[in-house]
């Protein structure tokens, strides 16, 4: 009862507001507060939720703890929507008439493969029963890998970044790459 409506939310909704920022055109700093927003809404679910006991996160080793939520699970859900809009965004031109049901599976897939390359080192730091210590180094490597991706959505997406509307421009999609 509870999980439906969250990640319709969680999933679809910010991921559909995400979309819509960076067509209004958002800045690479717009873009960590959004980072930042999405964290927090990531946090009111789930620390209420885990408090009732709806559900629990494994491992006797699970860094970062706070009022029973992992402190690291933030940086990797948050990017989910924003990956997901920032492909759709940027491949929009390309996904027209049946095309546009492709974005279908591809949610899903950009879903999976964002919360795998984010999430990854504390995945393995928990499931090797390295030790409270490796955990917690491994959770520090998530969230710098989490700040990297959000910088790297950026470089797709905003408005000012180092790789949007400049000289060479190639076309990709809405927008334009610099190659130098």
């Amino acid at each position: 009862m509870f999980g439906m409506p969250v990640y319709m939310w969680y999933m679809g909704g910010q991921a559909f507001l995400a979309y819509r920022l960076y067509e209004k055109g958002i800045s690479m700093r717009g873009l960590f507060l959004v980072y930042l927003l999405f964290m927090l809404t990531d946090c009111a679910f789930e620390i209420p939720a885990l408090n009732l006991g709806l559900y629990v996160y494994y491992g006797d080793t699970q860094p970062l703890v706070f009022m029973n939520f992992p402190l690291w699970w933030p940086f990797v859900n948050s990017l989910m929507p924003m990956m997901m809009a920032a492909v759709v965004f940027r491949l929009d031109s390309l996904l027209l008439g049946p095309r546009r049901l492709l974005v279908i599976p591809l949610m899903w897939m950009l879903g999976a493969a964002t919360n795998g390359l984010v999430g990854a080192p504390v995945w393995v730091a928990i499931h090797a029963d390295v030790g409270i210590a490796t955990t917690h180094l491994a959770a520090l490597i998530t969230i710098c890998c989490g700040l990297m991706v959000c910088y790297a959505i950026g470089l797709l997406v905003a408005e000012n970044a180092p790789l949007v509307h400049g000289r060479n421009d190639k076309t990709i999609g809405r927008g334009h790459l610099r190659r130098e």
